[in-house]
């Protein structure tokens, strides 16, 4: 009996789940109808086949398998308690005996209950917290996803009490890479270039995928200049960078638009005419041949 009760948690241990959920259960009833029938069911055995069948209702078993087993969970419960419609325990026990069996099987049905509940509260949260982080983060490079960027983008726009510098860049002819190279190839140039940003700045600015090849930064800044050496900065780390993929060294470069909001701009922070500036500096950038930086100050149209 101690080999079983251990015997599972090295299964759980293997993320072998299912079995070790199969044995637990088992070995468990078992334990639970023998008792009943030795001790009775009085006594408080017959509270174990309640806690089972929350058990298998959140194993990760199939439906039938389930069923099946919530069948034998109640045929068992039903069986000890028509034997002691007619039948008195083998054991008959003192009545110290009895209730401390009873309060003991109480006080182990209550906390199994509290357990389970505690094990499939944490599972949840860690399923709602996967969720979140599914849906706010870029798979690929680990930096925050388009939209969930323009929401912190927004929070960050209301919360804080200095300049905004804003920095939206593009990987020049990334189609190249992608055509000479693979998709696999232009994936790692990718992930490669969101460590290299992550390591650059620092927790307090905020680093997203805008979409596809393009990426785009918000910080906190004193002035103009320091938004251009910041961008200048991030383009000579990008355009010096070895990117190696299946021993091919690759070289790229990047164009950057960038913004500075200076907070005395008492009209409100329009995010969108801040993003659309940024975007068109981008593409003057890329007109202008590409891996270069233009950036202005926020200009009320």
């Amino acid at each position: 009996m101690l080999f079983l009760s251990v015997f599972p948690i090295i299964l759980n241990r293997k993320e072998k789940y299912g079995l070790a959920s199969l044995i637990f259960l088992s070995m468990m009833g078992l334990s639970a109808f023998v008792n009943g029938i030795v001790f009775g069911i009085q006594v408080g055995f017959g509270f174990y086949f309640f806690n089972f069948a929350g058990l298998i209702i959140y194993t990760n078993w199939k439906s039938i398998y389930k069923l099946f087993a919530l069948l034998i969970d109640v045929s068992l419960l039903l069986l000890l308690t028509i034997y002691f419609i007619s039948n008195e325990p083998l054991y008959v026990l003192s009545n110290t005996q009895f209730y401390a069996f009873l309060v003991l099987n109480i006080v182990l049905n209550i906390t199994g209950i509290a357990h389970s509940a505690y094990f499939y509260m944490n599972n949840a949260k860690s399923a709602n917290d996967r969720l979140s982080y599914l849906s706010t983060t870029d798979l690929l490079t680990g930096l925050m996803n388009r939209s969930a960027f323009i929401e912190s983008f927004m929070q960050f726009c209301q919360n804080q009490d200095q300049n905004i510098g804003l920095i939206m860049f593009d990987i020049d002819f990334f189609k190249t890479i992608n055509d000479t190279y693979g998709h696999l190839c232009g994936d790692e140039v990718l992930s490669k270039i969101g460590a290299l940003l992550k390591d650059k700045l620092s927790d307090k600015s905020l680093i997203g995928r805008y979409g596809g090849e393009e990426f785009i930064l918000a910080f906190n800044s004193n002035s103009l200049e320091d938004v251009q050496v910041l961008a200048e900065e991030i383009r000579e780390l990008i355009q010096m960078t070895d990117f190696n993929y299946e021993n091919q060294l690759i070289k790229t470069s990047i164009s950057i638009g960038a913004i500075f909001y200076p907070l005395d701009v008492n009209h409100g922070i329009d995010i969108d005419r801040l993003l659309a500036q940024a975007d068109q500096h981008l593409y003057v950038s890329k007109q202008n041949g590409r891996n270069r930086v233009s950036v202005s100050v926020f200009k009320l149209e």
